[in-house]
Formats: structure tokens, C-alpha cells, sequence
């Protein structure tokens, strides 16, 4: 898990609005974006990643297809990776990660009293 938690003054100084993970996308043999999620698999090797702010691929050169963008510097990321022993099929995995309930706040609220 990452979690961007910055103050407003930062956040107006920043030269980007938006988080990003390189994930080069044409590595996998397979990948889907859905929602907040994407998925990659690799060999027997599945990789979910979350953006609380939502995911898009960037298609600018020269990172097109290997950099994943989140909206706004404020978010929150988080990564699973598996086997296909463990998840069973792609499709199970990305079921499986899919109905995970996330809640931001409370991950939010333990993360800064954490740290505190």
C-alpha cells in the first residue's frame, strides 16, 4: 500500500496533478482495466493495482502503454500479487480482488494514526 498524503501548499506547487506506477504493459500477456483496478498476468503470475482516484494508461511517448496515471497527488495505491497456484484462474483473481472491500477512509484514518 502507498498513500499520498500531502498539504494543500504542496499539492498547488506540484508541476503534475496525478500519481503514476511504470507498468509496462506490453510485458503481459494479458491486461484489463476495470474501474480502479488493473490487472496483468504473466507466466502464472497475476498482479492487481488500485487507485482509490481511478486508473488510465498513458499514451504519451515515450512511456505510452508502460505508465498507469491516478488523478490528483492526494490517493492511495495498493498491489496484490499472486501465482495462479494460490488465485486459482485470471478470472477468479481479478472476481476475487474486485469485491474487496476498500475503505479509504478507514485506511486513510489508521495510516495517520500510524504515523502520529
Amino acid at each position: 500500500m502507498l498513500v499520498y498524503d500531502f498539504p494543500e501548499a504542496l499539492i498547488e506547487a506540484a508541476e503534475v496533478q496525478h500519481t503514476q506506477a511504470f507498468c509496462d504493459i506490453n510485458a503481459a500477456e494479458e491486461c484489463r482495466l476495470k474501474g480502479n483496478w488493473f490487472f496483468l498476468r504473466r507466466e502464472g503470475i497475476y498482479v492487481a493495482l488500485y487507485a482509490r482516484n481511478g486508473l488510465g494508461i498513458s499514451k504519451k511517448i515515450p512511456l505510452a502503454d508502460r505508465v498507469l496515471i491516478s488523478p490528483g497527488i492526494n490517493n492511495i495505491w495498493l498491489a496484490r500479487v499472486c501465482t495462479q497456484k494460490e488465485a486459482g484462474t485470471f478470472d477468479a483473481f481479478m472476481q476475487s480482488m474486485g469485491e474487496m472491500d476498500i475503505n479509504a477512509g478507514f485506511i486513510e484514518g489508521f495510516i495517520s494514526g500510524a504515523l502520529k
